[in-house]
């Protein structure tokens, strides 16, 4: 652990697949109870967890077009970088969660 930030061989892919099966599954129950609100709190809960930034990373990192540069023109290809995006994404997150709020 550098600082308090994880390292990419530190993380617990198991317990990120748990957390993100659970809010799948209780966005499926919110869903089913027509409840959108809840659905709509619990899929942005979704997209800016740190498991699901970290399954994200770990999925587009291991495809088969993992050596494809996405629109940014960049391809993750050290654990350091895999690490930088998922802490960037909660950058970009916050300041889209701020101009959401505001």
């Amino acid at each position: 652990m550098m600082g308090n930030k994880l390292l990419w061989t530190e993380i617990r892919w198991k317990e990120c697949e748990n957390k993100i099966s659970k809010l799948q599954r209780q966005i499926v129950e919110a869903y089913k109870a027509e409840d959108m609100d809840k659905v709509e709190k619990l899929q942005i809960l979704l997209i800016s967890s740190f498991a699901g930034r970290a399954l994200a990373v770990r999925q587009v990192t291991s495809n088969t077009g993992r050596h494809t540069p996405g629109i940014d023109g960049v391809t993750w290809t050290t654990n350091e970088a895999k690490m930088s995006a998922i802490y960037d994404q909660q950058h970009q997150d916050d300041i889209w969660q701020n101009q959401y709020d505001g």
